[in-house]
């Protein structure tokens, strides 16, 4: 060995000072975008936490106002609603009411129906009812049915079932409305006409429970305008649908610069072209019961509106109907004992209720 230089080794991770260098300089450049990325995405899950929700609609205001009133006072509140709705017209106040009875399920179960009173054509137990039927599917359609007919007599009773028509489309959908026309028949008491059958037709034509804006009316087509009742629903339900038809019409046809007279001409033209005679009369009703409480339960404007029915036969059928809203208090009642007194009016079933 003598004359040779003698090398030490150095240990593998000394070898190379520089590779040793980038090595680090590349840990700690992984390292850093790994914080980098975990910022960016803890970021990104803050900002999706914390996004603020849209604004409220209309409706929905409307809804929040009222379920403060309550959560205020559980007692009190409907004494509110009910100074704040009178003055209102009777669309205005309908729909209010119908809020109120969404808020009275959502707050107090099924013991909030004893909240419920009839004004305002039994606005409160049709948005109790329909959002009762919302909440609990078709599985709470017997103990609703039962809620309704212990609210008080049958005239309630049969207001308030309408409102389970309305729960039950809303919560099958507009696309299975003759399923929801069946469901009602047990609920329905033998009526083949309004009830919950009528509450599945108002909410298919107005959807005033699944439109966050509460009503979105069904559009209007000309060349349709008897549909769904003149093809699309079965036979047996056809009465019930033509009974509700003239208040779409109405609301779909109503313009501002048109007096509400000549809106009810137009509507009766589109009844008087029914061929069914039955349906016909029908139309002409449900014309009526539109009428009557839009005209502010007032007995000479339902005359003066259904005065613009085409035919005599019509004209009548309109008022009978119309009328019989004013069963609904004492002072309707005493309209009709007026009027019965005087002559003007001879229905059996509206003077022997004097």
């Amino acid at each position: 060995m003598s004359g040779m230089t003698r090398v030490t080794k150095r240990p593998a991770q000394y070898a190379n000072p520089l590779h040793m260098k980038k090595s680090l300089a590349y840990l700690v450049g992984g390292v850093a975008l790994l914080l980098v990325l975990s910022v960016c995405v803890l970021y990104a899950r803050g900002q999706k936490t914390v996004q603020q929700p849209g604004p409220l609609s209309a409706y929905q205001q409307l809804e929040k106002k009222w379920e403060d009133a309550f959560d205020r006072s559980p007692d009190g509140a409907y004494g509110e609603f009910m100074k704040e709705a009178n003055p209102l017209s009777y669309d205005e106040a309908h729909k209010l009411a119908h809020v109120i009875g969404g808020i009275l399920y959502k707050k107090f179960g099924m013991q909030g129906i004893q909240k419920c009173t009839q004004d305002f054509a039994y606005g409160c137990y049709h948005g109790f009812a329909g959002a009762a039927l919302s909440a609990r599917g078709l599985s709470g359609t017997n103990d609703l049915r039962d809620a309704c007919n212990g609210a008080g007599d049958s005239m309630i009773a049969f207001g308030c079932i309408h409102g389970i028509g309305h729960g039950i489309l809303a919560y099958l959908g507009n696309e299975k409305l003759s399923q929801a026309l069946e469901a009602c028949a047990s609920v329905n008491n033998g009526q083949t006409i309004g009830g919950c059958y009528g509450g599945v037709f108002m909410e298919y034509n107005y959807n005033t429970m699944q439109s966050a804006d509460g009503i979105k009316l069904r559009p209007f087509d000309a060349s349709a305008a008897n549909e769904p009742c003149a093809t699309e629903v079965p036979e047996k339900f056809r009465g019930a649908c033509y009974y509700e038809l003239p208040s779409w019409w109405k609301a779909s046809l109503g313009e501002k610069d048109v007096s509400t007279k000549d809106q009810y001409r137009v509507v009766g033209g589109l009844c008087a072209v029914i061929t069914d005679s039955a349906l016909r009369d029908t139309c002409f009703r449900g014309i009526g019961n539109t009428i009557g409480p839009g005209s502010g339960y007032e007995s000479a404007t339902m005359r003066d509106w259904c005065s613009v029915m085409p035919t005599a036969p019509d004209r009548d059928a309109c008022l009978h109907e119309a009328l019989q809203h004013l069963l609904q208090s004492d002072a309707g009642k005493a309209q009709l004992r007026a009027l019965c007194t005087s002559g003007q009016i001879s229905y059996g079933n509206l003077c022997g209720a004097r």
